[in-house]
């Protein structure tokens, strides 16, 4: 047998990243992070942890360094998000049985989760309007599609808000509460577009050039920036100007390499702060240590019968 060293394969740091592609690592315990999201005031940082049946939501301190586990049911609890006033987070679960739906939990770890949806298979992160009145999220159809639903949080009532032919899904509504971006297979590849909101009728405006996922926003005083991620795991950028009641953006730029970020095919692992200069992201797998040494016991049972002696 080998003494065990505590060692955790899927522990991960959190780190910042600026646009020069400088990582200062954030001071905290390694976790097997997933998912992070920052809080609307840059406080804390809210993250699935995955590791098997402990999948549940952590909350990082940011000023202080602590983690709280806010959820700790042994549930498949994934893709948190904050609501604007960072007072609840909502995020999807297997509890209850069926498949991933909606849920919400106070951000302190108070009270029991709520259940916000019913047999709504979700795929990837929920994101809740500026208003905090709605959260849009991905719904997997039965015929293996993607629609972009609606849940009314007052009311609990679920609408589709994009829904066709065609998989569309990741969408996130930018900080003026104007803008829909989302990714479609509309054109063949997947790409980023953006429609406006909450009317979403009409054809979507393309934004990426050669493939495109995980779409997310941030503000810098009067201009918005749209973020995505390319085919090859690069992070683009592409500014938004508001002053016009149309879509009107710049042409996408390079800010990150793919060796800088963590890669995912179902969700986005990293998050712009509020200014758009930065990004969390998670951290390279922690080495392992040296493998600890192996103890041979022989004649172990001769030891058990001179200690547990037969009848």
């Amino acid at each position: 047998y080998a003494h065990a060293s505590g060692f955790d394969p899927l522990a991960r740091t959190l780190n910042w990243i600026d646009r020069q592609g400088r990582v200062e690592m954030i001071p905290a315990p390694p976790h097997a992070y997933a998912q992070p999201r920052l809080s609307h005031d840059g406080t804390r940082v809210v993250a699935s942890n995955v590791r098997d049946p402990e999948n549940n939501l952590l909350v990082l301190d940011l000023t202080r360094g602590i983690v709280t586990r806010v959820t700790t049911d042994a549930a498949l609890d994934v893709t948190p998000t904050w609501t604007p006033d960072d007072s609840w987070i909502i995020f999807s679960s297997n509890r209850g049985g069926g498949g991933q739906s909606l849920w919400r939990q106070a951000s302190n770890g108070t009270g029991n989760p709520e259940r916000l949806t019913q047999a709504a298979f979700v795929q990837g992160a929920p994101v809740v309007t500026p208003d905090g009145r709605h959260v849009l999220f991905t719904e997997q159809t039965e015929d293996g599609g993607a629609d972009t639903m609606q849940l009314t949080l007052a009311t609990k009532q679920v609408t589709p808000v994009l829904h066709d032919r065609f998989r569309e899904m990741y969408a996130e509504v930018s900080p003026d509460g104007r803008w829909l971006a989302y990714t479609s297979n509309r054109s063949g590849p997947v790409e980023v577009y953006v429609k406006p909101y909450p009317i979403t009728d009409g054809a979507p405006w393309q934004v990426s050039t050669a493939g495109g996922d995980h779409p997310a926003w941030a503000r810098d005083g009067g201009e918005l920036f749209l973020f995505y991620m390319t085919p090859d795991n690069a992070l683009m950028s592409v500014s938004v100007q508001t002053a016009s009641p149309t879509w009107r953006a710049g042409q996408p730029v390079r800010v990150l390499e793919p060796e800088q970020l963590p890669r995912s095919s179902t969700t986005r692992n990293y998050d712009p702060a509020p200014d758009g200069r930065r990004f969390l992201v998670l951290g390279r797998p922690i080495p392992a240590p040296d493998p600890p040494g192996l103890v041979v016991v022989q004649h172990w049972d001769e030891e058990l019968k001179q200690r547990v002696p037969t009848k």
